[in-house]
C-alpha cells in the first residue's frame, strides 16, 4: 500500500513520530512517500518523495494543528491532487500523535474498522481551537469525516459553530484549487514569472537546479532561492540572467512567520527587487532587505549567539537549563538557545556555522567541539528524539 506522509515541520515531536512510523511500515506493509519539507526528519533510508509516488492509496498528516489546508496545497503541488479528489479505499487520516494512528492503520488493514469514505482521528490532547480549524479544513476540502474524541461534547460544540464559518473557507479552497497546478518536472515552468527554489541546502544541487531553470524558464522570469545561508551570487553565476536572481528567505513555519529576507547580489537589478518585494507583500508577509553576505541578517546574528551558548555549557559556566531560563527571563526571548537549537536541528546549525566560518574565518563562527560530537552521535534535537534535551516518543 502506497502511503504519503506530510506534516508540520514546526511540530515538536514530528521527527520522533516519523522514526516510529518508519519502523512500523514493514509490519503494516506500507510503502512510504514524503514531502520535501520534512524529508530531512526521516531516519535512513529516507522514503522517496511524493512526486515519485504516482497515485497514493492514502495520505497521513502529522502535527496537523490547523495546518491541514496548507499541507493539502503542498501535496497538490507535488502531483497528488487531494482537493476534493478520492484518495482510495483507505481514506485520509490525520492525528497529532501516532498513538491512535498506528492502531487505526492496523484495524483498517485487518478489516476490523468500517470506512465511511473519510475518517478523521483527532488525538485526545488536540487543543479545542486546533480541532475546530482542522474540522473546518476537512469540510472545506470536501471530505466527510468521523470525529473521535473522549470529549465528544466539545466536538459537537465545534461542529455546531461550523456553518457560519464554512462558506468563506469553501471559497478559499475553490480559489486555491483553481490556482494550483501539479507539474512533473521543470518543463511546465517555461512560462512562469517567478520561481521560488526550496530544495535541500546543498550548493551543488541548487546550482544545477538554477542552470536547469535558466534553460527552461522564459528570459524574463525571476529565479529566487529560499536558502538560509548559501551564496545567492553562486546561483546567479550558474545562469545567464544574474540580474534576475535573488534570495527570498522564508522562516519556519512559513505559514505563520511573517518575515522574509529579500537578498540581492551586486548584479540583481532594481526592477527584480521591486517585483520580488511586491510579491512578498502580496503574500501578507513583511520583507526586509539584505545584501548577499553569508547568513544574511537573522542567521548572522542568531548563529553566533547559539554557538556561544554551547561554549558556555562546555566551559561549565552554567547548566543548559539555567542558560535557557536566563535568556527567556532576562532578554524576553520566547525560548532559550538550547531549546531553539533542538528545534532547528543540531545538524542544520552545524552546517550553517561551517558555511559562515568558511566565508568569514572568524573564531566566533567556528562550530564548538560539543556541537560536532553531538551531530556525529546522531543527537540532532527534536527530530531524532535527543539533542540537548530528550524527546521520548509518546
Amino acid at each position: 500500500m502506497k502511503v504519503g506522509v506530510v506534516g508540520n515541520p514546526s511540530y515538536r515531536d514530528l521527527g520522533a513520530h516519523l522514526i516510529r512510523l518508519a519502523q512500523a511500515a514493514p509490519r503494516l506493509g506500507l510503502t512510504l512517500y514524503t514531502e520535501p519539507g520534512i524529508a530531512d526528519l526521516w531516519p535512513e533510508p529516507k522514503p522517496p518523495l511524493l512526486s515519485a509516488a504516482g497515485r497514493l492509496d492514502s495520505l497521513l498528516t502529522l502535527g496537523g494543528d490547523g495546518t491541514l489546508l496548507s499541507m493539502a496545497r503542498a501535496v497538490g503541488d507535488l502531483g497528488t491532487p487531494i482537493l476534493g479528489v478520492n484518495l482510495g479505499d483507505l481514506g485520509f487520516l490525520t492525528a497529532t500523535t501516532l498513538d491512535e494512528m498506528l492502531p487505526a492503520l492496523d484495524a483498517l488493514l485487518a478489516g476490523r474498522m468500517a470506512i465511511e469514505e473519510r475518517i478523521m482521528l483527532a488525538a485526545r490532547h488536540v487543543r479545542h481551537g486546533a480541532r475546530q480549524v482542522t474540522v473546518e479544513s476537512y469540510v472545506t476540502l470536501g471530505f466527510n469525516y468521523r470525529l473521535t474524541d473522549l470529549q465528544a461534547a466539545v466536538g459537537r460544540t465545534q461542529l455546531a459553530r461550523l456553518p457560519a464559518r464554512l462558506e468563506r473557507r469553501r471559497a478559499l479552497a475553490r480559489r486555491y484549487q483553481a490556482m494550483l497546478t501539479a507539474v512533473p518536472g521543470l518543463a511546465a515552468l517555461k512560462d512562469v514569472d517567478l520561481v521560488v527554489e526550496a530544495v535541500s541546502e546543498d550548493l551543488k544541487l541548487k546550482q544545477q537546479l538554477f542552470r536547469d531553470l535558466d534553460a527552461t524558464c522564459s528570459p524574463g522570469a525571476i529565479l529566487t532561492s529560499n536558502t538560509s545561508a548559501l551564496s545567492i551570487s553562486a546561483f546567479g553565476a550558474a545562469t545567464r540572467r544574474p540580474g534576475k536572481v535573488l534570495g527570498l528567505h522564508f522562516f519556519n513555519p512559513a505559514p505563520v512567520m511573517k518575515l522574509v529576507e529579500v537578498i540581492r547580489t551586486i548584479l540583481t537589478s532594481d526592477e527584480t527587487v521591486k517585483t520580488a518585494w511586491g510579491f512578498i507583500q502580496a503574500l501578507g508577509k513583511t520583507p526586509v532587505a539584505a545584501k548577499d553576505t553569508t547568513g544574511f541578517i537573522v542567521n548572522r546574528l542568531l548563529v553566533p549567539y547559539l554557538l556561544e551558548a554551547i561554549r558556555l555549557l562546555e566551559m561549565g559556566v552554567a547548566s543548559k537549563e539555567d542558560i535557557d531560563q536566563a535568556m527567556k527571563l532576562g532578554c524576553g526571548y520566547p525560548m532559550g538557545p538550547f531549546t531553539l537549537l533542538d528545534l532547528v536541528g543540531l545538524d542544520t546549525t552545524l552546517y550553517v556555522a561551517e558555511v559562515m566560518f568558511d566565508e568569514f574565518r572568524e573564531p566566533r563562527l567556528a562550530p564548538p567541539p560539543l556541537l560536532k560530537r553531538m551531530v556525529m552521535a546522531g543527537h540532532l534535537g527534536r527530530k531524532s528524539g535527543k539533542g540537548f534535551y530528550d524527546y521520548p516518543a509518546k
